[in-house]
């Protein structure tokens, strides 16, 4: 398997560990998966920038179930984005 399909199999893994953990009540877990500097940007909200902050925010959230599509990963070298659907849930 070549480097770049390691990474992108790695970046899927890394969003569905983040559902879990936000789904799973594991805030603060879930934020640590970001940068220190991360951002978390909810269309139709605001932006939540650090760890702290993005902790908060899943803290605010009711009990839901997350579920990813359409994964858009775009690798640069050592840094990547992925910008995917998000469907939310309400328990």
């Amino acid at each position: 398997m070549s480097d770049d399909l390691r990474d992108r199999e790695a970046i899927r893994e890394l969003l569905a560990v983040y559902c879990f953990r936000l789904d799973g009540g594991q805030h603060q877990e879930m934020a640590a998966l970001f940068t220190e500097d991360g951002v978390f940007d909810i269309v139709g909200n605001r932006v939540y920038r650090g760890r702290a902050e993005i902790a908060a925010a899943a803290s605010a959230t009711k009990v839901t179930t997350h579920i990813t599509t359409d994964p858009l990963i775009e690798i640069h070298g050592d840094t990547a984005t992925q910008t995917s659907r998000l469907v939310t849930t309400y328990k």
